[in-house]
């Protein structure tokens, strides 16, 4: 039986905060890029604050969802980890407008996996690796002991979690594996160094749970 990969959609695979962003700015055109975001909630990055859930979900889902880019690389990421393991992708999309999007995102950038899944908690799903941005994905995942392994999706909205909450993960238990992690400074980056992990790259001596 293959083993399962589930990766998540936004901050993994869709350039989603970029996106955001340039949205955001054609209707406050005063808004500057925060210069550092420590907090993966949306609402600390904008000065409407909780508003800017209304924004996106209810004002301009089609604009951000469907017109987002893939990162570079994204699709040539998941089509090698189907080389050899089971590849579901997950998001967790709490309005309806946001699922209709990403599944026709999904299919305008040519998007194939074994699987996608809309789910709210993504540990439910279970599996072999998460590979998540979300910290509180990530924390659940690590509660529950639903996946062998969490492989943390570095960005700059999850670093500090990375530094302060590392231990939690089931993966990444020695120091040397934390500065393999801490070079990532790009998706491209992200992706290299997890394909390495998985031995589809350069190997790296860091070992996954079974």
């Amino acid at each position: 039986m293959q083993k399962v990969i589930v990766i998540d959609t936004d901050g993994v695979l869709r350039n989603f905060h970029s996106k955001l962003q340039k949205v955001y700015r054609k209707y406050y055109p005063d808004f500057k890029n925060p210069l550092t975001i420590t907090s993966y909630c949306l609402r600390d990055w904008f000065p409407i604050g909780d508003k800017i859930y209304d924004f996106i979900y209810k004002e301009h889902p089609k604009e951000i969802f469907l017109n987002a880019l893939p990162y570079p690389g994204a699709q040539e990421f998941v089509k090698t980890l189907q080389q050899k393991y089971k590849v579901v992708i997950a998001t967790s999309q709490p309005q309806e407008s946001a699922r209709k999007y990403t599944q026709l995102w999904y299919e305008k950038f040519k998007f194939d996996a074994d699987d996608f899944i809309y789910i709210d908690e993504k540990w439910k799903i279970g599996g072999w690796i998460l590979i998540e941005d979300s910290p509180h994905q990530m924390e659940l995942a690590a509660e529950h002991k639903s996946f062998s392994n969490i492989i943390p999706f570095l960005q700059v909205w999850n670093r500090q979690w990375f530094l302060e909450k590392r231990q939690s993960l089931t993966t990444l238990k020695n120091p040397k594996e934390y500065k393999t992690f801490l070079s990532i400074l790009t998706p491209q980056d992200n992706y290299r160094i997890i394909l390495n992990y998985l031995g589809l790259g350069k190997p790296l001596k860091i070992t996954l749970k079974e």
